[in-house]
């Protein structure tokens, strides 16, 4: 191998298919079903019999219902629901956020908003955390999450004590909004000061659009707090109306406390989500591809299905480069050689790199 080193043509031939295949992506479907088995879990969620006497704080959940990952952006339909084959209907009401949870319209039971940072906000729950939230129906002003001090027993602490900041899950609902992605929305009867709040339990009222967001000084008057402008856009009535159709687009509604907002966030292009005549509102460019694939159940399968799904979501160079990367000068090889060792190599970066080497070395000890 160091005398005259080969060239790997089983190698050259395997790059050059690669560079010239298509993206294995551009075939593949946009919206793959996820399934969960949790048959094992009770149909409602449960409590040890210690949790029992802190309330539903420290549930587990039952079953998940529907067939979707996540972090599933939008409407659930018809083909994520195996069990009734109807999909998640806008005014389905559940006992509580644990009930709410099983059937995927909001998964976390206690946080009021569901997204990822980079990936952006799938759902919130209106359930009365913030003075400041103003619900007038089809849109309502959101105040984001963060700026409380919640350590030790303080989890229900009320007052601000700094600023909210466009980090964590404000900045999934603000990705939400540049994107124009729709957002779930769950009306909880804690929000006692809204007119739309069901009288009991968790309601799912359809998907809406964050049109617009900002920082302003909260009603507290001291800190500043994230607002969100969320315009209702579904094809389903709200619970609320009489109608018989679903939303259409909508002049946005005047709000005064944008004269004195700061750090104003409006969306620059299209919405991915929008009306379409004739066809009502639907998604006008592909959905975000699901991050977090649901678990099958068997940790050998998902770890299988994660690696999967990793290699997915790399484009071409980046699988060229992670199968086919020379460790020296970390792009694609160019004229491959194996080493006897097994490792692969430019063949001008592994002489150039032993090219002064002698190929025997004598020992510091006299060897």
């Amino acid at each position: 191998m160091a005398s005259q080193p080969r060239i790997n043509a089983a190698l050259v031939a395997v790059i050059r298919m690669a560079r010239t295949a298509k993206n294995a992506s551009a075939g593949g479907s946009g919206n793959p079903v996820h399934y969960i088995r949790n048959e094992a879990r009770p149909d409602k969620a449960f409590t040890t019999d210690r949790a029992k006497k802190a309330g539903k704080a420290n549930a587990s959940s039952g079953q998940i219902f529907v067939t979707i990952a996540p972090d599933h952006f939008g409407p659930i339909p018809a083909e994520n629901d195996p069990k009734r084959r109807l999909g998640v209907l806008v005014g389905e009401t559940w006992e509580d956020r644990l009930e709410c949870r099983q059937w995927g319209a909001h998964f976390p039971h206690v946080a009021g908003i569901a997204g990822q940072s980079e990936h952006g906000a799938q759902s919130v729950a209106l359930s009365g955390g913030y003075i400041d939230d103003e619900d007038h129906g089809e849109w309502f002003l959101y105040t984001g999450s963060g700026g409380r001090d919640l350590s030790g027993n303080k989890r229900t602490n009320k007052e601000q004590s700094s600023d909210q900041k466009f980090d964590k899950m404000n900045a999934a609902l603000r990705l939400s909004c540049k994107k124009g992605y729709p957002v779930r929305v769950v009306r909880s009867h804690k929000e006692k000061r809204s007119s739309y709040a069901p009288e009991t339990g968790v309601r799912y009222d359809g998907v809406y659009r964050i049109e617009k967001c900002w920082r302003k000084i909260g009603v507290q008057g001291t800190y500043k707090v994230c607002r969100y402008l969320f315009v209702r856009c579904d094809n389903e009535p709200a619970p609320w109306t009489s109608d018989l159709h679903g939303d259409r687009p909508r002049p946005l509604p005047r709000i005064k406390e944008l004269q004195g907002a700061t750090d104003i966030t409006e969306r620059a292009g299209s919405p991915s989500w929008d009306y379409v005549e004739n066809e009502g509102w639907k998604w006008v460019k592909p959905p975000p591809i699901s991050k977090k694939p649901a678990q099958s159940g068997d940790p050998e399968t998902d770890k299988q299905f994660r690696k999967y799904q990793k290699r997915a979501h790399m484009s071409m160079n980046e699988r060229l480069l992670k199968e086919f990367g020379c460790s020296i000068c970390k792009n694609v090889m160019k004229e491959p050689l194996t080493t006897p060792c097994g490792h692969n190599f430019c063949k001008a970066c592994l002489t150039a790199a032993f090219g002064d080497e002698g190929s025997m070395r004598e020992r510091s000890r006299g060897g």
